[in-house]
């Protein structure tokens, strides 16, 4: 959200996001994780298969955390 919206968590509010729920295993459970993808940006995995959230048309990559550091 800082890289989409700014540091100021003020600017976020009425700002439009895609959620994309994937079901995953986390600590032997499956669990649903979710993910919100502002305007502009694209979900989708780098080299090692972590999945990633990329501005459209750009290099920069939104770092999400591998399943297991997710705490639900």
């Amino acid at each position: 959200m800082i890289d989409a919206f700014g540091t100021n968590s003020i600017n976020w509010q009425g700002k439009h996001l895609t959620v994309m729920t994937e079901k995953v295993v986390v600590g032997g459970k499956r669990v649903t994780a979710a993910y919100l993808i502002p305007e502009g940006y694209e979900m989708g995995e780098d080299a090692n298969g972590y999945v990633v959230i990329s501005k459209v048309g750009g290099d920069e990559n939104i770092e999400t955390a591998p399943p297991e550091d997710i705490e639900f």
